[in-house]
């Protein structure tokens, strides 16, 4: 019934946030992804064909707000290959980055509430902190409907994902 934030990674396969498609205990991954508007030719779709969750994702224990963890993603194969068409995001794994990647200029984009069908952004962020549970602190200013939308970083011409957004809160 929401709206959330997706990018392809691949020809066929977004990634978005686990609890995007997760309710009442129940995964529903047979939505639909939308382009965006205005692309020459118009929004593209696709269907929802299948899916990848981290095996320890709780539903329950996200919703309850006490332990925020890095389970809270979701790789979604289409049925179409718009990664082929428009083109797509690669992966950057911050483990294995060097320490000048892990330090770098932090970019995120995502359809916020605030912004109905527009597209918005921060440029120019950091990472703060990493955290144990595979969790990063950052000071981009995400609200509802960023969830799932990639913090990216440049590597060369290209545009890595590094994470996606999963949930906002203020940190002392």
């Amino acid at each position: 019934g929401g709206t959330c934030t997706a990018s392809l990674v691949s020809e066929r396969v977004i990634v978005t946030a686990a609890h995007c498609i997760s309710e009442n205990g129940r995964i529903m991954a047979d939505g639909l992804f939308r382009t965006g508007e205005n692309l020459p030719g118009g929004e593209r779709t696709a269907r929802v064909i299948d899916f990848l969750l981290d095996p320890q994702w709780n539903e329950q224990r996200f919703s309850d707000g006490n332990e925020l963890d890095g389970t809270d993603w979701a790789l979604l194969r289409l049925d179409r290959p718009l990664g082929a068409e428009l083109g797509h995001l690669g992966v950057l794994d911050l483990d294995r980055a060097s320490r000048r990647e892990r330090q770098g200029r932090l970019w995120q984009a995502g359809y916020s509430w605030d912004t109905g069908t527009n597209l918005s952004g921060n440029t120019d962020c950091r990472i703060l902190q990493f955290y144990r549970d595979n969790t990063m602190s950052h000071d981009c200013d995400t609200t509802r409907g960023d969830s799932g939308s990639p913090f990216m970083m440049r590597d060369g011409d290209d545009w890595r994902v590094v994470a996606t957004d999963s949930n906002f809160r203020s940190n002392d």
